[in-house]
């Protein structure tokens, strides 16, 4: 039981670290049920282009 709390704890912990940085570029991430089972993460960042 232990190990699925800390587990879960570090997937937590993840995904809020993976969001705040796709948010600090402008950008956002949501996760969503793949046709072919599992997860899919959608991240869409916006591109930047120099002057």
């Amino acid at each position: 039981m232990k190990h699925a709390i800390v587990n879960l704890a570090v997937q937590v912990w993840g995904w809020r670290l993976l969001k705040t940085a796709i948010q600090q570029h402008r950008g956002w991430v949501k996760a969503e049920d793949s046709p072919l089972g599992g997860l899919r993460l959608v991240i869409w960042l916006p591109l930047y282009k120099r002057s």
